[in-house]
């Protein structure tokens, strides 16, 4: 199993915000730093959700932990 697309989503008041940061073509073999385009002000009671979408080609079971 390999995670494939991310996404990070910010949530503000119930309101989900544009998302902080988005990667369509995933490699964990090529991690990097990636600097925001725009400074982002993060809140106390802001939610951060990090979704990530699976390529499980080999029919192995996902282990979530």
């Amino acid at each position: 199993t390999h995670t494939r697309r991310l996404i990070l989503r910010h949530i503000r008041n119930g309101i989900e915000l544009p998302p902080l940061a988005r990667d369509n073509h995933y490699d964990f073999n090529y991690q990097q730093y990636k600097r925001l385009p725009h400074e982002v002000e993060i809140l106390p009671g802001d939610e951060l959700i990090l979704e990530c979408d699976y390529d499980n080609d080999s029919d192995n079971y996902v282990v979530v932990s």
